[in-house]
């Protein structure tokens, strides 16, 4: 037997075999009964409430059309936000609202090109066209070229889109009523 620095080093196996222990096989682990009811309490409540705002919350959404959540959002836009911003928003919900209302591929369209489809468009006066145009062409100054916009032209922005967005909606629901009508009196 060696000793160096306090360490014991020995050559005998039977010294060596005496500090060896049996290899023991897989033990359990005991969880808790409460911490197990526990655990299942959370995952049973996780996904009633993922139903819940799967089914309950999405079915609310589904019910407002996209003219009312456009209009709701276009009226809480924040005026004070940056111009950029402002407009990025902007942009957004009404080509939104166009796109699916109109079936027009507008989402990723500069001013001139939506200018061009508006005023194609059998759907939209010659008016509203011209409106839309002018203010998405001041909504892709403040995007691009970093324009500043004062707060009396984005409020005025806001004022004549949902005009348009109310007599754009008017007209449509005109044209479904009277579309399901020449069906009812087909059939």
């Amino acid at each position: 037997m060696n000793n160096q620095n306090g360490l014991i080093l020995s050559h005998d196996i039977n010294e060596i075999q005496d500090g060896l222990r049996d290899i023991i096989g897989y033990q359990t682990l005991q969880i808790p009964l409460w911490l197990q009811i526990l655990f299942y309490i959370i995952i049973v409540s996780a996904i009633l409430y993922w139903l819940y705002i799967k089914l309950w919350v999405n079915r609310k959404q589904a019910s407002i059309s996209i003219y009312e959540l456009v209009s709701t959002r276009l009226k809480k836009l924040d005026l004070s936000l940056e111009s950029k911003k402002f407009y990025l928003e902007y942009s957004e919900l009404v080509k939104k609202y166009l796109e699916e209302r109109l079936g027009l591929a507008i989402l990723d369209k500069t001013a001139e090109e939506l200018k061009e489809i508006l005023s194609k468009d059998p759907k939209i006066q010659t008016t509203i066209a011209i409106s839309l145009s002018k203010i998405f062409a001041r909504a892709d100054l403040a995007k691009f070229a970093k324009q500043d916009i004062n707060f009396e032209n984005k409020s005025q922005d806001i004022l004549v889109t949902l005009q348009i967005l109310n007599t754009l909606e008017d007209a449509i629901v005109a044209e479904e009523k009277a579309i399901e009508e020449a069906k009812k009196n087909n059939a």
